[in-house]
């Protein structure tokens, strides 16, 4: 899933609540 999250994170920096999010709930 990190792959998913950098690829996200590339195309929406401002996502970085969102890749916390999902660390936080993994």
């Amino acid at each position: 899933m990190k792959r998913v999250v950098l690829y996200v994170k590339d195309k929406c920096p401002h996502c970085k609540d969102a890749q916390r999010y999902l660390d936080s709930k993994n």
